[in-house]
């Protein structure tokens, strides 16, 4: 009861701050009004994946010169487990698109109780709680040429073990190219993740596959590298835009064969648009679910309602093996004007 009081206040806040603070500040130019203290809020399961219901709420500010700062929380409930984070990074641009960034983060996950034996069901080498920082150099090559790479390092402890932890390091990269074709992109992603693996490492107290007789009595840990890869296709008009992405491995753990990700976007006018995405999973043979599949379907509106707000609004629903769930999402960000030069 306490968190949705703490979301209803929230939201409340995100929307009058527009007329409140207007009050207060002299009229500014939309570019002005960009820079200022920018308060984002999410409600329900506006991206597409598993999660069923969340929040967040983000801060950002970006009148520093070359300097783009952002912090914030939140909380979501997905179909296999609950997580709640903290985080905070910023961009340096140190060219007009080219940016280097920074990000840290505190991640705490808890795992849903199973209806049937009314305990937490997650698997041996699953993770509690996962501090994380993360680098990423963002450069535009050339007109039609861009490239990203990225670093993460993370220190997570175990949920069956949490006086155990791990490091855990992974790479990415992803190269765009424009066509000759005008309006048509294309991207080529790669990453590689070093981590646990859950099929030779052992968790203290847990019964694994390893493990002679009994329980394990103490943590050992196996390390393996995890590969991923998939490319995208995107084709951007006027009033619309099409991106369809194909990536094998996507989270990198080994769970699905390969994802299919889909989204349309038609722009009704400069100010509002509608975005529809389509999530389909394949499983992999290593997973519980081998050889199904899983699929999300999310349609989203959003609005630039006046110089301060912009909203958004949309629908989900979420198909996995065993279930379906429905669910909603409501969008709020709010330029304050605070702190213009």
């Amino acid at each position: 009861m306490k968190k949705c009081r703490f979301v209803f206040i929230a939201l409340l806040t995100a929307l009058t701050c527009r007329d409140a603070l207007a009050a207060n500040n002299p009229p500014a130019k939309q570019e002005q009004l960009d820079q200022s203290l920018r308060i984002d809020f999410w409600y329900g399961g506006w991206e597409a994946d598993y999660t069923k219901t969340a929040y967040e709420m983000m801060f950002s500010y970006r009148n520093l010169g070359n300097l783009h700062l952002y912090a914030g929380f939140g909380d979501s409930k997905q179909i296999y487990y609950d997580r709640s984070k903290v985080y905070a990074g910023g961009y340096y641009f140190f060219q007009d698109s080219s940016y280097i960034k920074s990000f840290v983060s505190q991640k705490t996950y808890d795992y849903p109780v199973n209806p049937v034996t009314r305990t937490v069901n997650p698997d041996s080498s699953s993770y509690h709680k996962e501090p994380k920082l993360e680098f990423e150099l963002y450069h535009q090559f050339k007109e039609n040429l861009r490239g990203r790479l990225s670093y993460e390092i993370s220190r997570p402890t175990f949920f069956y073990d949490p006086n155990a932890s791990v490091t855990n390091h992974k790479l990415g990269s992803e190269l765009g190219i424009d066509t000759p074709i005008h309006g048509l992109h294309t991207k080529l992603y790669a990453a590689m993740l070093h981590d646990p693996d859950p099929n030779l490492t052992e968790i203290k107290g847990r019964n694994n596959s390893r493990t002679a007789l009994g329980t394990a009595t103490t943590t050992a840990v196996v390390y393996k590298n995890t590969f991923l890869y998939g490319g995208a296709v995107e084709y951007v008009r006027d009033m619309w835009e099409v991106e369809v992405k194909l990536l094998q491995n996507r989270d990198l753990d080994n769970s699905y064969n390969y994802s299919l990700l889909n989204k349309f976007i038609y722009r009704l006018d400069d100010k509002r648009y509608l975005q529809f995405d389509y999530l389909h999973d394949v499983f992999s043979n290593q997973s519980n679910y081998a050889g199904k599949t899983a699929d999300v379907h999310l349609i989203s509106y959003y609005q630039q309602y006046s110089q301060r707000l912009k909203f958004g609004f949309g629908a989900k629903r979420i198909a996995v093996p065993g279930r379906t769930d429905d669910t909603a999402f409501v969008f709020v960000q709010a330029n304050t004007g605070l702190f213009l030069k």
